[in-house]
């Protein structure tokens, strides 16, 4: 690929990064002093993994940052694209300057007709309108949309992931806009470093699950009864289960954090820790509901009937295969209810399959070589496109294998 074609206006990379417990920091550091990291803005972030670093890229189409370590035990690389409503140096300058953020990935709920391409665009205007100081970008995958902002109040922030989440749809003021939503809260490595806490506001209920060395739980447990947290035992991939018996602040959390991770961490005694963010629910009665609706008939009998016939006439044999095997999969995901609203914007893959196979059949020769070029170029790419989406890895980062050799590698000294 030519990598002077500018495919969008600008990208945001958010690369998610597990550490060993308690070097998080210290690898952020020197990540950032490598060659090509450091434009990265470094956050450490609750949940699977334990810091993104966020930086702005010229081109999707540019190398991938690999971020390299001792202490990295595995990395995941997200992007997302503007477009020309989206200032670049605005949202770097954000960056820079938030002491807490949080990145929302948002699947968009299933439309009631068959799209017309223009949704995405449609929910980006919509959020952009009413919250002003979030940053909206496009997805390239499950999940459609990321919208990103900061402060220094978490409690602010979580509850504009509480409205975002209960945006009425366009089409309908009863139903919800969003599909699925997947939210990351960050503090950056900027506060964490300094140690001043006192920068970032706002309470939350946290819980946390600990992966510990056998026979460790009691001296864990021992030592943090005097702060009045709850440990108990966990049966399963995890071994103990932290909480507090009310709401702390955040700066109490990231302390506490910082110095539990530091201290089991290092010595080999805690290997996983795993943080939860819970805030009491609102209960208000709301309109909005979220219940799919029932998807139109992707193709009729008597034109699948047709199309198998067609396609049963395809040489060479691995087009024929290729192509096959991707109608079969997208029908089968367009007639399961639970699927059929995340592949109903693939519905015209099927029209494409039948007017490309009557290409293929043509006396020209030439024709009829650009024809096969073109098919076995989709049928692989639609068949990427719905493994990707099943395996919905904007919501499971854990689950993705970084090929090495395809990347940009850096390597933190």
């Amino acid at each position: 690929m030519d990598e002077n074609i500018q495919i969008a206006n600008w990208a945001v990379e958010i690369s998610f990064i597990g550490t060993t417990v308690g070097n998080e920091i210290s690898v952020a550091n020197a990540l950032s002093a490598t060659d090509g990291a450091t434009q990265c803005n470094y956050f450490t972030t609750f949940g699977y993994f334990d810091l993104a670093a966020v930086r702005c890229i010229e081109r999707l189409n540019s190398s991938y940052l690999v971020l390299l370590h001792p202490e990295v035990t595995e990395s995941a690389p997200f992007r997302f694209f503007a477009d020309c409503n989206t200032s670049k140096e605005k949202f770097a300058h954000a960056l820079t300057s938030w002491n807490l953020a949080i990145a929302v990935v948002a699947k968009i709920r299933a439309w009631n007709s068959t799209p017309q391409g223009n949704e995405r665009w449609a929910a980006a205007d919509l959020l952009q309108k009413t919250f002003p100081e979030c940053f909206v970008f496009f997805g390239l995958g499950f999940s459609e949309l990321l919208l990103m902002t900061g402060g220094d109040d978490l409690s602010s922030l979580l509850r504009q992931v509480g409205q975002i989440r209960s945006i009425p749809a366009p089409e309908s003021q009863t139903r919800a806009l969003f599909d699925k939503t997947t939210t990351f809260p960050f503090i950056s490595c900027r506060v964490l470093e300094g140690g001043n806490y006192e920068g970032i506001t706002g309470h939350v209920e946290p819980v946390i699950t600990v992966a510990c060395a056998p026979s460790s739980e009691r001296t864990i447990a021992a030592a943090l009864r005097e702060k009045n947290i709850i440990a108990k035992n966990v049966y399963g991939k995890n071994d103990l289960l932290l909480a507090w018996r009310e709401q702390i602040s955040i700066s109490d959390l990231a302390n506490f954090l910082s110095e539990f991770r530091s201290t089991w961490g290092r010595n080999g005694t805690v290997r996983k820790t795993t943080t939860y963010l819970e805030t009491s629910l609102d209960e208000s009665p709301t309109a909005i509901v979220s219940e799919r609706q029932s998807v139109q008939e992707s193709i009729s009998a008597t034109d699948e009937e047709e199309l198998f016939a067609k396609l049963r006439m395809v040489e060479p044999y691995s087009l024929r295969a290729g192509l096959s095997d991707l109608v079969l999969r997208l029908m089968t995901c367009l007639r399961d209810p639970q699927l059929a609203p995340y592949y109903q914007d693939m519905v015209n893959t099927l029209e494409f399959v039948q007017n490309i196979v009557e290409e293929l059949r043509s006396s020209d020769d030439l024709a009829s070589k650009e024809a096969e070029a073109a098919a076995a170029r989709v049928a692989h790419t639609a068949r990427s496109a719905i493994n990707q989406r099943y395996a919905a890895l904007e919501l499971h980062p854990e689950t993705l294998a970084l090929p090495i050799l395809l990347c940009c590698a850096t390597y933190g000294r």
